[in-house]
């Protein structure tokens, strides 16, 4: 359910950031369209945030870096995610590695056979320490803070 709802507003995240329809943003995953690819992926980093402090695991900030950040994200991409947290990680982490496993599923239903060696959507480092995210390299983009909502 809960990767229904991230698949789904990923897509209108994806809609509205490049002017195209839900049918032409599959087409575009599918076709491996880059641009596609990496507002697709932009927008499901930045709900998954949203959904995370929701459920109230310390979240301080939030940063995507890789292939996604520099725009050159393709069918196999992963999301690099930096999660600076107050606390524990690793129950968060958990949660990130099962919600991952759903994610792909609804993927590959979502892009078709092309994606179906695809077997992780997400590679999420947890750290309490700031300064870890500007040794990520691929200048991280900033995309959620405990004091700010996300923006759509």
């Amino acid at each position: 359910m809960l990767t229904s709802i991230l698949i789904e507003r990923s897509l209108e995240f994806c809609m509205r950031a490049i002017g195209k329809t839900r049918e032409e943003i599959i087409s575009g995953l599918a076709l491996e369209n880059r641009e596609t690819h990496s507002w697709f992926r932009y927008g499901l980093a930045k709900y998954l945030c949203a959904c995370i402090n929701e459920l109230g695991e310390g979240m301080i900030a939030a940063y995507v870096h890789g292939s996604t950040a520099s725009d050159t994200a393709g069918i196999a991409s992963d999301i690099d995610l930096i999660f600076i947290v107050n606390g524990e990680d690793e129950y968060l982490f958990r949660i990130l590695k099962s919600l991952d496993l759903h994610l792909v599923d609804s993927y590959r239903k979502l892009v078709g056979a092309r994606a179906n060696f695809v077997n992780k959507l997400l590679d999420v480092k947890i750290t309490s320490d700031q300064g870890r995210k500007d040794s990520m390299g691929n200048s991280p983009i900033r995309i959620w803070e405990a004091s700010l909502e996300p923006t759509a």
